[in-house]
């Protein structure tokens, strides 16, 4: 099929590229705008020989549908909106700086600027005209033409006019057009209008314009695009026309492709979510690659099997037998050699396992199979942070498992001597295939080599059961699935949360993925400002030495919003491919955007984010050991200064009024702080009480998820032999156990207020204190020590041992592990 659209040489592909990205950024705050509805820009498009249409109607003539939808609340209710605008904003700067022909050309805040003005007003491009004559293209920006469009799209001229190509205006009845050798462009009332090559695309517009040639207002195709169909509002529409194209080339008639009469494609919103609808028409019956499409259906009363617990899920429908049939007819009639060579590989086959492709092995498959995954087991990743290994199932229906099983002892009966033999070649890593003791199936071994870290938890099977065949990446995950036949398994049945997705299924379908990113996108975004670092150090890492400009994002965590604030407004998406007589449809239902299939990119997200996790727990739990050694190095400095270190705060009859955190403030910085506090009066004083908002972040660890704004969870043990048993504070030669060998400060189960005077009392059972050590971080929790050392203790830590660590004079003989 020849190319209909030629855009402009300046829009260079990283210009493209950087606008899609600062339109996606452009639906943030995109409300405010014009005071009325605006009209549909179909009159400059011709409503003959049109091939091609795309309107965006904007917005703001949908005000109502976008403020519903979860992503409209979602950019406009949290922080999300501020944040993918600076990301945006970020990723142009280096697209166009990376980009030297683009040079003084767009920014990225005139990028920025113009994708919210077009997301708010639209735009619309046609393509038209009559073979054997090139197409023509009209390009239109609604409101463009009004003061805050040409602000707002200022980018522009540089684009469309360049000094050296010289532009001539010409008028036209009351028309000023700008005119240079590739482009014309002029304001059309309230609109800019853009007509690249050729010349005559200038002139057909104009035509349609003042009413010679009759325009697409009415187009019957546009007007059944822009129905509302069971609440389903569409914002943007578009189709391409084949019938307006040349004939079809004899191979391409050949594989059936002219019963393919058109795409159409629509986008926009139903209830809370964002929906797409791309639509092949081509009406039964079909012929050719088109009746591959042709097959058995299910609806949301018959989904595949899937056990419960998933997360999401891919359910398909193929006759696989048919359409190998189907496949092997059209080759024959299409490339006679190729179909030839699959004869011979049929007969290779039948005469060396016994087993006819077609008629022993996929039609045994299907129709309905499912692919799921969940987590298994996990792995440690260091820090005490396990990843959790995702099993995948794929289980198939089958109408005669037994027949399967014998062609599969077939198969693996030519494979596995195939594979003994390969694998006594030296250096060979070949995996060992055993029948399993039951006979139920295989089970795959991976070599050493490459059965390391997550790998070594996997042993792919094929299993065959009652009416069922699964293929899985361990053992168990095959029974859950295989229970599905026998009724041992409890199937997947939707949760009340999923009701409004499931409900707006539709019937006849032949493909559909469900995913729930309610679980991961809103920790994935969360994690960006881990993510980001590592992802700018892998980049710049790989690139020359010297190369130039170096790729940089930075993340403001003041601008990441909480994962629990997106997790409320998102819910289950869906993507599913429906068969009817008029042709193939593929619709997806989200919530939030995704790329390709929900189910694919859930998963992926769901790989990625235990190692998200776990390098943004090794960055807290970093941090919390800075806090840490920010507080000894405070309280050395306030040993040199007073020749022994900090001690609560007393009254002149030794009461305890302020914790040491507070008398170490100048020490850390906060000298103003201190300054602010009555140091005559206890903590809960009204004055003092006053202060407790205000704890210095570093008594606070990053990890900690159970505390109250001015609780810390750092605190001291008091009693005798502890480094807070004397009254005006203990000096380093008190510390004969060595300062290494003694515990200063240390994360608590219990939080306290951080300016009152309670440490914790060692006279207690050495079980009874270990038991009041824990933290956030997993495994156990950061102590630090009189000699400013910082060291991670476990939770496994001989209780007698860590009391001991506690005292600075006990006389102990202590080995940490």
């Amino acid at each position: 099929m020849r190319q209909i659209i030629g855009w402009p040489s300046g829009l260079r592909a990283a210009t493209v590229a950087a606008f899609i990205l600062a339109f996606g950024a452009g639906f943030a705050h995109a409300q405010a705008a014009l005071p009325k509805k605006s009209p549909s820009l179909a009159p400059y498009a011709p409503r003959e020989n049109l091939v091609l249409y795309v309107e965006f109607d904007g917005l703001e003539a949908h005000q109502e549908a976008w403020k519903a939808s979860a992503f409209s609340k979602l950019l406009n209710e949290t922080a999300f909106g501020s944040l993918a605008e600076d990301i945006a904003r970020q990723a142009l700067g280096q697209m166009l700086a990376a980009t030297p022909d683009l040079a003084g050309r767009p920014t990225a805040d005139e990028l920025i600027s113009g994708s919210k003005f077009l997301a708010r007003n639209g735009f619309a491009f046609g393509v038209f005209g009559v073979p054997p004559e090139p197409p023509s293209l009209v390009i239109v920006f609604r409101n463009a033409a009004t003061p805050e469009g040409r602000k707002a799209l200022s980018f522009l001229k540089s684009l469309l006019a360049s000094p050296a190509d010289g532009v001539k205006t010409e008028i036209r009845g009351k028309r000023r057009i700008s005119t240079r050798l590739d482009r014309s462009w002029w304001e059309e009332g309230s609109d800019l209008v853009l007509t690249p090559p050729p010349r005559e695309g200038l002139d057909r517009v104009l035509a349609i314009l003042d009413g010679d040639t009759p325009n697409a207002l009415n187009h019957p195709i546009l007007a059944d695009l822009a129905n509302v169909r069971n609440g389903f509002t569409p914002v943007l529409r578009g189709f391409v026309d084949f019938s307006q194209l040349p004939p079809m080339p004899a191979e391409a008639v050949k594989l059936g492709l002219e019963g393919l009469k058109r795409l159409d494609l629509r986008w926009g919103f139903q209830d809370d979510a964002m929906v797409t609808s791309l639509r092949a028409i081509a009406p039964a019956p079909r012929e050719g690659l088109l009746a591959m499409i042709d097959g058995p259906t299910f609806s949301a009363t018959t989904l595949p099997p899937v056990p419960a617990g998933v997360k999401g899920f891919t359910l398909m429908s193929f006759d696989l037998a048919s359409m190998y049939g189907k496949a092997k007819a059209l080759m024959a009639e299409v490339n006679p050699d190729a179909a030839g060579g699959l004869e011979q590989i049929e007969q290779g086959v039948l005469a060396n396992l016994g087993l006819r492709i077609r008629e022993d092995v996929l039609a045994h498959i299907g129709p309905k199979m499912s692919f799921s995954m969940k987590a298994a087991g996990a792995v440690p990743l260091g820090f005490g942070v396990t990843m959790a290994i995702p099993e995948a199932t794929l289980a198939i229906q089958s109408d005669d498992p037994t027949a399967f099983g014998k062609a599969l002892d077939a198969v693996m009966g030519v494979l596995i001597p195939l594979m003994e033999k390969e694998r006594q070649r030296p250096g060979a890593q070949i995996p060992t295939i055993i029948k399993l003791s039951d006979g139920s199936g295989y089970e795959m071994t991976l070599p050493p080599q490459i059965a390391q870290g997550p790998l070594a938890l996997l042993k792919p099977v094929v299993k065959v059961g009652k009416g069922l065949i699964a293929v899985s990446s361990t053992g168990a995950a095959a029974d859950i699935a295989l229970g599905l036949g026998t009724g041992k398994t409890q199937a997947w049945t939707p949760p009340a949360d999923f009701s409004a997705m499931i409900k707006r299924l539709p019937t006849k379908m032949v493909y559909l993925g469900v995913y729930d990113p309610r679980d991961t996108i809103p920790q994935l975004v969360a994690g960006l400002p881990t993510i980001v670092p590592m992802i700018e150090n892998g980049v710049n890492s790989s690139r020359p030495p010297g190369a130039v400009p170096k790729f940089t994002m930075k993340i403001d965590p003041a601008k990441v919003p909480p994962a629990a604030d997106l997790a409320r407004l998102m819910g289950p998406g869906s993507t599913s491919a429906v068969v009817t007589d008029d042709g193939l449809e593929i619709l997806s239902r989200d919530t939030f955007p995704t790329i390709g299939s929900p189910v694919t990119a859930g998963s992926a997200i769901a790989l990625l984010l235990p190692a998200v996790q776990a390098a943004r727990e090794a960055a807290r739990r970093a941090q919390c050991v800075n806090n840490l050694k920010q507080i000894g190095l405070a309280q050395h400095n306030f040993h040199d200064a007073n020749n022994h270190f900090a001690a609560d705060i007393r009254d002149a009859d030794g009461k305890p009024l302020l914790s040491w955190r507070v008398a170490i403030l100048p020490y850390l910085e906060q000298q103003d702080l201190y300054n602010e506090f009555h140091l005559d009066e206890r903590w809960d004083s009204p004055h003092n009480k006053a202060l407790i908002e205000r704890m210095p972040t570093m008594y606070s660890c990053p990890s900690g998820k159970r505390g109250v704004p001015g609780n810390t969870f750092y605190r001291g043990p008091t009693g005798e032999g502890t480094m807070f048993d004397a009254p005006d504070g203990v000096g380093m030669a008190g510390v004969t156990d060595g300062t290494s060998n003694t515990i200063f400060v240390a994360e608590f189960k219990e939080p306290t207020v951080w300016t009152q005077p309670d440490n914790l009392p060692l006279d207690e059972k050495p079980a009874d204190l270990a038991a009041r050590l824990v933290s956030d971080h997993p495994g156990g929790y950061n102590a630090l020590f009189v000699d400013g050392s910082v060291r991670f203790l476990k939770l496994t830590l001989d209780p007698t041992l860590l009391k001991a660590l506690f005292t600075r004079a006990g006389g102990e003989v202590v080995n940490i592990p």
